[in-house]
C-alpha cells in the first residue's frame, strides 16, 4: 500500500506541474475552441435561412484593406476636407461591415446565441468529471503504560482519494450516472496502519410522468436552436437596413457636397452681379437701392456657403464615425459616384403593390419568426401542463466495492448491490405551477396577437414605402422640369437687365431659384433611389454579400413567384 501511495503521488506531481505552467494558455485555448463550434453552427443556419453560404467570425483585428487606408488617407489639419481620399460606395459599405461598432455588436450578439446552443448540445452528450485529493494529517493520543505514567505520542495519517465519474442524459428524461471512487488512508506511528476502499457505481433515473418524454427533455434545446435561426433573420434584417442607412449617409454626403458647389457657383454669379450693379450705378443707369440689394444677396449666399460647407465637415465626421474609422481621417466620398447616380436616373420598379405585399407576407423574416414564436408558446403551454402532473420517477442503480487487497483496482462483481426504486410526490401544492400554466396561456394568445400586429404593420410598410417611392419619382420628374424653367429665367432676366427692362431683384430672384431648383433636383433623385431601396427591404427584395454590397432581386422573379 505505500507503493501504492508513492505511485500516486509521483503521477500527481508532474500533472500539478504541467497544469500550473499552461494555466495562462487555456483562456485563448478556450476562446479557439468556441469560434471553432461555433463558427460552423452560423455558417450553417445561414445557409439553410438565406440560402447563401458565408463564412462568420467576430474577429476585431484590422483587417489589410483598413490598414491601408489608415497608413494612406492621413489626418486632416482642421481645414475643410475637400481634399482626401476619395472613398468609393462599395468601398464605404465594406468599410462598415468591417468595422462599425454597431455592426460588431449585432455580429457578438449572434455569436453569443449560438454559443448558447452549444451549451444545450452539450447537455445530451456524455460529460465527465474527476477529482484527486489529498490529505496529511499530524495528531497526537496519550496513552498511560502499566504504571499509570502517561506519554504523548504523535500520530501521522495521510490519504488520497480519486475519482471519475460521467452522466448522460437522454431524450426520454432519463439520466445515467457512472462512477469509480478509490481511497487509500496511512498512518504513520509505533503502530502503523493503512487501509483502501473502492467503489464502482451505476444509476439512472426515468421520469415516468412529470419531466417525463421527448416533448419536455428536448424543449431547451429544441427552443435553443429555433433561437439561433431567428437571431440570423434578426441579424440578416438588421444587415440590410444597416447597409441601406449607409447607402442613404453616403450620398447625402454627396449631395452636400453637390449643395457646397451649387452655393459656391451662386455666390459666385452673385458677386460679379453685384459688381456689374456697381459698375451700371456708376455710370448712372441704375438706382443705389438695387445695388444694396446685390450686395445683400451676396451676403447671405457667402453665409449660405459657410453654412453648407460647416454641414458637409459635420457630416462627413459623423459618417466616418459609424464605419469605425478615426473622424479626423481625411476621406470624401468619390465623386465619380454621384455622376454614375444622375447617369443612372431612375431605376423603375417594376412589380405591384399587390404583388409586394404579397411577397412581404411570404417573405418577410421577421414575420416567419412571429409565426414561429406561436408554435414555441403552444409547446411551453404543453409544458406548463406537464409540470402539473405528480413526480413519479423510476430509478435503478448499482454498486460493485473494490476489494481493497491490493494496489490496483479489482472488483468483485459477486459482492454487487442492486436497487430499484419508485419515487412519488404527490401535487398537493401546485399553485406555483398553476400559475405558470395561466401564463403560458396569456404569452400564447399575446403571441397570436403579436403576430397579427406584425402583419398589418408589415402591410402598413409596405403600402408606406411604395407611395413614399411614387411621390418620389413624381417629385423627381418636377424637379427635371423646374430646373429647366429656372434655367430660362436666369438667362432670360440678365438679358432683359441688360436691356434695362428688368431690375436687379429679378435677376437675383432667379439665380436664386436656380440655386434652390438645382439642390432640389439633386434631393429628390437621392430620395427616390433611397426609397427604392428601403422598398425592396420592407419586401424582402435585397440582399447583402460578405463585402457588404447589396444585390437586387430581380422584379421578374418577384412578380413570377406571386402569379
Amino acid at each position: 500500500m505505500e507503493a501504492r501511495l508513492i505511485h500516486l503521488i509521483a503521477r500527481l506531481a508532474p500533472i500539478a506541474t504541467v497544469l500550473s505552467l499552461t494555466s495562462g494558455c487555456f483562456g485563448p485555448l478556450a476562446a479557439r475552441l468556441a469560434d471553432k463550434e461555433v463558427y460552423p453552427i452560423l455558417e450553417l443556419k445561414q445557409a439553410e435561412e438565406l440560402g447563401h453560404e458565408r463564412e462568420f467570425s467576430i474577429q476585431t483585428d484590422v483587417d489589410p484593406m483598413t490598414q491601408a487606408v489608415l497608413d494612406s488617407a492621413g489626418l486632416s489639419d482642421g481645414e475643410y476636407p475637400i481634399e482626401g481620399l476619395s472613398m468609393s460606395l462599395g468601398d464605404a459599405l465594406a468599410f462598415a461591415t468591417r468595422n462599425s461598432r454597431q455592426y460588431q455588436t449585432r455580429k457578438e450578439q449572434l455569436y453569443l446565441q449560438a454559443l448558447d446552443l452549444t451549451a444545450e448540445r452539450h447537455e445530451f452528450s456524455p460529460i465527465f468529471s474527476g477529482s484527486i485529493s489529498g490529505l496529511a494529517v499530524r495528531d497526537a493520543f496519550v496513552t498511560t503504560d502499566a504504571t499509570g505514567g502517561t506519554s504523548i505520542e504523535p500520530v501521522r495519517t495521510g490519504s488520497i482519494g480519486t475519482g471519475l465519474f460521467a452522466s448522460r442524459l437522454f431524450a426520454t428524461g432519463a439520466r445515467l450516472t457512472v462512477g469509480i471512487t478509490n481511497a487509500f488512508v496511512r498512518s504513520f506511528g509505533a503502530d502503523p496502519a493503512e487501509t483502501a476502499s473502492g467503489n464502482l457505481s451505476a444509476s439512472i433515473v426515468q421520469p415516468l410522468l412529470r419531466g417525463a418524454g421527448t416533448k419536455v427533455t428536448l424543449e431547451n434545446l429544441r427552443q435553443a436552436e429555433r433561437d439561433v435561426v431567428y437571431e440570423v433573420r434578426s441579424f440578416a434584417r438588421f444587415e440590410r437596413n444597416f447597409i441601406v442607412d449607409r447607402i442613404e449617409e453616403y450620398f447625402r454626403l454627396l449631395q452636400q457636397w453637390d449643395t457646397v458647389e451649387n452655393e459656391e457657383r451662386s455666390f459666385e454669379s452673385l458677386r460679379l452681379g453685384r459688381e456689374r450693379s456697381e459698375a451700371l450705378a456708376e455710370a448712372g443707369r441704375l438706382d443705389v437701392f438695387q445695388v444694396d440689394q446685390a450686395r445683400q444677396q451676396e451676403l447671405i449666399a457667402e453665409n449660405r456657403l459657410t453654412l453648407a460647407r460647416t454641414r458637409l465637415i459635420q457630416s462627413l465626421d459623423d459618417f466616418k464615425l459609424r464605419l469605425g474609422l478615426p473622424t479626423e481621417l481625411a476621406i470624401v466620398p468619390e465623386r465619380s459616384e454621384f455622376d454614375a447616380l444622375f447617369e443612372q436616373g431612375l431605376v423603375p420598379v417594376e412589380v405591384s403593390l399587390k404583388v409586394a405585399v404579397v411577397r412581404a407576407l411570404e417573405e418577410r423574416l421577421d414575420l416567419m419568426t412571429a409565426s414561429n414564436a406561436i408554435e414555441d408558446l403552444e409547446r411551453r403551454l404543453d409544458i406548463a401542463e406537464n409540470s402539473l402532473l405528480p413526480t413519479l420517477d423510476l430509478s435503478a442503480s448499482i454498486d460493485v466495492p473494490d476489494e481493497g487487497q491490493n494496489q490496483s483496482l479489482s472488483f468483485d462483481t459477486r459482492r454487487r448491490r442492486t436497487t430499484v426504486g419508485l419515487d412519488l410526490d404527490l401535487p398537493l401544492d401546485r399553485k406555483s405551477e398553476r400559475n405558470d400554466y395561466r401564463a403560458a396561456l396569456i404569452r400564447r394568445d399575446r403571441s397570436v396577437r403579436d403576430h397579427d400586429e406584425l402583419r398589418d404593420q408589415i402591410v402598413q410598410q409596405v403600402r408606406s414605402t411604395y407611395q413614399d417611392l411614387e411621390q418620389a419619382r413624381f417629385t423627381h420628374q418636377i424637379q427635371v422640369r423646374n430646373l429647366k424653367v429656372a434655367d430660362r429665367r436666369v438667362e432670360s432676366s440678365q438679358l432683359q437687365l441688360q436691356a434695362g427692362r428688368k431690375q436687379v431683384r429679378d435677376v437675383l430672384e432667379s439665380e436664386v431659384d436656380q440655386r434652390d431648383a438645382r439642390n432640389a433636383l439633386t434631393a429628390s433623385l437621392i430620395n427616390y433611389t433611397v426609397a427604392r431601396l428601403r422598398f425592396l427591404v420592407a419586401i424582402e427584395g435585397l440582399d447583402v454579400d460578405d463585402q457588404g454590397m447589396w444585390n437586387e432581386i430581380p422584379y421578374g422573379e418577384i412578380a413570377d413567384a406571386k402569379s
